[in-house]
């Protein structure tokens, strides 16, 4: 995969830094984990604070104060690093390059990004990366919890083929078979090779496989993002990982899909409704570990709780025809879903 450089230390990663700064025409957007290292002390650098417009916008004019125009922009560190870093680069017009510290979430090689304008979180356009860099070192190291995170975001894709399938049925919409083509390819390539964490080799599966699926996102995220995302962001606020939401996000909209068979008697699916959530459950289970890791908001998240952000699901994005225009979760007896998850 050309557009992936992979640096086995740390050395060979900062090396590869240098040698594709432009000359020194690089801005490195870090968090505080980065800040102390001797490698940044002569770059000019900016320690993300929040993934907002504000703070993309407050950078530019640090840049400006400082006259200095720079060619590329780097993004180090996790999901809100890259954000703030991506959108920088598109408001600048310059090169992005992405440098992920873990492997948690697909927004690694997309073109857009989640950023808050004032108290609203907003999905909106970014520079797509012109190639993602890893220091596999620093990967190996992460936690557990992150790499199921990045696992989450591609297995979920089961629902967004089943969504997909859906809006074809009820509003005619177009559907772009190579990239359903390429969303099954990934799932199969990932549950196949995928071995742990340990292994490094299975590293580099879940790596090919996020960028994979990130290369969906070009434009916008409709082949990456569907009702599981919208459980993910009404539960947004509740302090676990997206990845994980995601994944809790796709085992709820599987058990609607099956609790609800009856609705979509007359529609043409990817997978027959009644059949969803065991589907999605055997495939999660298929890497160690997993299944229990998507539940697990079941036991953190307070139940009445997780009750009332989930009756905010259908309000989410309207706009993007799925299971939750069908289904208004407002209406849906959550009690009676979640005992059989």
């Amino acid at each position: 995969m050309d557009k992936v450089v992979l640096a086995k230390t740390e050395k060979e990663f900062f090396n590869c830094l240098n040698k594709f700064s432009r000359e020194g025409r690089a801005v490195f957007v870090l968090d505080n984990v980065l800040a102390g290292n001797d490698f940044f002390k002569d770059k000019v650098c900016c320690y993300s604070k929040e993934n907002s417009i504000k703070e993309v916008n407050n950078i530019i004019k640090d840049l400006k104060n400082k006259k200095f125009a720079p060619q590329v922009v780097f993004g180090i560190g996790g999901g809100r690093v890259l954000d703030v870093a991506k959108f920088l680069a598109f408001k600048l017009d310059v090169d992005f390059i992405s440098c992920p510290t873990a492997l948690s979430q697909d927004g690694i090689y997309s073109g857009v990004c989640v950023l808050f304008d004032g108290k609203k979180r907003k999905t909106v356009k970014a520079k797509f990366p012109e190639k993602v860099l890893v220091d596999m070192s620093l990967i190996k190291k992460s936690p557990k919890k992150m790499t199921f995170c990045g696992i989450g975001e591609v297995l979920s894709k089961i629902v967004v083929l089943q969504d997909i399938s859906l809006a074809k049925s009820r509003v005619k919409a177009k559907v772009n078979k190579n990239k359903i083509k390429k969303i099954l390819s990934t799932i199969s390539y990932l549950i196949e090779n995928f071995k742990s964490q340990k292994d490094e080799n299975s590293v580099k599966t879940l790596l090919f496989a996020l960028v994979e699926i990130g290369s969906l996102m070009q434009e916008d995220s409709y082949y990456a993002s569907q009702s599981e995302h919208e459980f993910e962001k009404a539960l947004f606020g509740t302090n676990l990982p997206h990845g994980q939401l995601v994944a809790f996000g796709a085992l709820i909209s599987a058990k609607l899909y099956e609790v609800h068979s009856e609705k979509f008697s007359k529609d043409k699916l990817f997978i027959s409704p009644k059949d969803m959530f065991k589907i999605t459950k055997s495939l999660f289970k298929i890497i160690k570990g997993f299944y229990n890791f998507a539940k697990e908001p079941l036991k953190i998240i307070d139940r009445q709780e997780l009750i009332k952000c989930l009756k905010k699901a259908s309000l989410q994005r309207p706009e993007r025809f799925n299971l939750l225009n069908v289904i208004d979760s407002k209406k849906v007896n959550w009690e009676k879903v979640i005992e059989k998850l």
